[in-house]
């Protein structure tokens, strides 16, 4: 089977392509792209080397970059979760939806495998609600997995139920209950695979600022918190933030992904850390 994996260098990217190479036998092709937002020369040249150090410890494959910045997009407004009062900008994840199906048109793999873990799942998987992007990338004879998933052979259909906030409530809730968190996929990745992953922000932002560094939080957390397995972590952190096991008790008038996020991993710091201001104010 071809198969085509997103590759940026992250946690989530890393264990996925790590693991569909370690795990089967696939002909596996992975891309990397520059996003508007995020365009550091370390971290390309981090992603590189872990590209390298895959086919000289795991097995070759085919792997290339975009030349092209994905470009920017104008501002698209959508509810974070049905019938919930707060929005989320999506017009920033746009160009790489489009940039996918692009690919897919492209290159003709059998199945693609998207890089996702547990802290992701509190959005409502948003390109399925997004009517052109759910029909140009996934309304198409490919198969589609998830590396958040525990096992590999568990493709999903994402255009059944056909209603977009069916097929959230019914198959994306229930199957990311059990997905496997960042600190967990974390855990799995060998050690001199890890060695060459480039911290999001360097120097790290050690004493935060009032908006919180959720990249930075995501990094103390794996190294203070010692007391608690990866598994543990993401459970915690589940707990906090209402998503996986727990997205059921979001509140639809206040809840907000990415500062509730923040807010958990703050919480979850708390007695670990002194921050240069009192963060836990707030979070009572």
């Amino acid at each position: 089977m071809k198969v085509l994996i997103p590759f940026s260098g992250g946690v989530n990217s890393t264990y996925c392509l790590w693991r569909w190479l370690a795990e089967t036998d696939h002909e596996i092709h992975a891309y990397r792209h520059t996003e508007s937002f995020e365009s550091e020369v370390r971290k390309q040249v981090s992603a590189r080397k872990m590209i390298q150090w895959l086919k000289d410890n795991v097995r070759d494959f085919t792997f290339w970059e975009e030349e092209e910045v994905l470009p920017s997009h104008p501002e698209v407004l959508f509810p974070v979760r049905k019938d919930f009062t707060n929005t989320w900008n999506i017009g920033t994840l746009i160009p790489r939806w489009k940039s996918q199906a692009e690919l897919l048109d492209r290159i003709k793999p059998d199945a693609l495998v998207k890089g996702v873990s547990l802290e992701t799942a509190g959005y409502g998987y948003l390109p399925v609600r997004h009517a052109e992007t759910r029909s140009s990338l996934y309304d198409r004879d490919v198969k589609f997995y998830f590396a958040g998933n525990k096992t590999l052979d568990t493709p999903i259909d994402f255009m059944n139920p056909s209603d977009p906030d069916e097929w959230v409530e019914k198959v994306f809730y229930p199957m990311t209950e059990n997905w496997i968190g960042r600190y967990e996929q974390w855990e799995a990745i060998p050690q001199s695979l890890k060695d060459l992953y480039e911290k999001p922000h360097d120097p790290i932002h050690e004493n935060y600022s009032e908006l919180l560094c959720r990249d930075c939080l995501f990094e103390k957390v794996q190294e203070l918190r010692t007391d608690l397995t990866g598994r543990e972590k993401d459970l915690e952190l589940a707990r906090f933030s209402q998503h996986g096991p727990y997205w059921a008790e979001a509140n639809s008038e206040t809840y907000r992904p990415s500062s509730i996020i923040n807010n958990s991993l703050v919480k979850m710091l708390k007695d670990h850390i002194t921050f240069s201001y009192d963060p836990y104010v707030d979070l009572e």
